[in-house]
């Protein structure tokens, strides 16, 4: 978009934030890649003023990510109670019993929902409007917002960073079929389109099997703090409708009374 590395990276996760449909995880993975790459090319001469320093871009993608949920947050204190209100948000993107329940979250559990959604890429956003409108304090947002983006930020950075040369051979590989490659994603994400449109109204909720590996697994480290908001926010989100118990006088399947065998004559 610039000239700018660094500007660069921060407007793509200030708008992938917002208001483009990529995720923000992108922007981050591309910037420990970059660095990584500037790295290798400037092994032999570490002055050179065209080498991207990783310690100016990692702290430039943490402020990008929370710059950008703090944009969130500015509409929904501004604008939040319209716009959830909005018919196309309420059929489409978030049913008011779902919101009802992350407002709800935030009354019982407070800023430590924030943790658990910035697992959840389908949902955050709108968990972060969410904030604003419920009138969250903004010094708490913004704390926790930094305290739970800052692992996770480090995290994919540094994986992308020291498989540079893993993901360089496999773009390098993609560019030669260049042609294939991007037929395949045009199909895909119209597919994609077709099915969330016209085929399914489903939301994403969050839920455990819906969460990427890649993200999970790493959460799973981050320690037993992360896992127990975590649970909170999916709990808040998604509510239990799998594994809701039967209504008390209701016979589950396994305790059906067996059928009555009459005789023969």
């Amino acid at each position: 978009m610039t000239s700018n590395s660094y500007l660069d990276i921060f407007l793509a996760l200030v708008l992938s934030t917002t208001v483009l449909p990529v995720p923000e995880e992108l922007p981050v993975i591309g910037a420990g890649v970059m660095c990584g790459h500037s790295d290798s090319d400037f092994a032999e001469d570490r002055t050179n003023p065209d080498r991207i320093r990783w310690w100016i871009m990692l702290p430039v993608v943490i402020v990008g990510a929370v710059i950008g949920d703090v944009v969130l947050y500015g509409i929904g204190r501004r604008w939040g109670k319209k716009l959830l209100h909005k018919q196309w948000v309420e059929r489409r993107v978030l049913a008011p019993e779902k919101r009802a329940k992350i407002e709800k979250g935030f009354a019982d559990h407070g800023v430590k929902i924030l943790l658990g959604v910035r697992l959840l890429p389908g949902i955050r956003g709108w968990v972060f409007v969410i904030a604003g409108s419920v009138r969250l304090p903004f010094w708490q947002f913004v704390l926790a917002d930094a305290i739970y983006a800052i692992p996770i930020v480090n995290l994919m950075f540094w994986t992308a960073y020291w498989a540079t040369d893993q993901i360089m051979v496999l773009v390098n590989q993609l560019d030669t079929y260049k042609s294939l490659v991007m037929s395949h994603l045009l199909a895909g994400v119209a597919g994609a389109l077709v099915y969330k449109y016209l085929l399914s109204r489903h939301v994403p909720t969050g839920e455990p099997p819906h969460v990427p590996a890649i993200i999970a697994k790493p959460a799973e480290a981050i320690g037993h703090a992360v896992e127990s908001a975590f649970e909170s926010a999916v709990e808040v989100v998604t509510g239990r409708h799998h594994h809701e118990s039967p209504e008390e006088g209701t016979p589950s399947s396994d305790e059906a009374e067996p059928p009555k065998v009459v005789p023969p004559g």
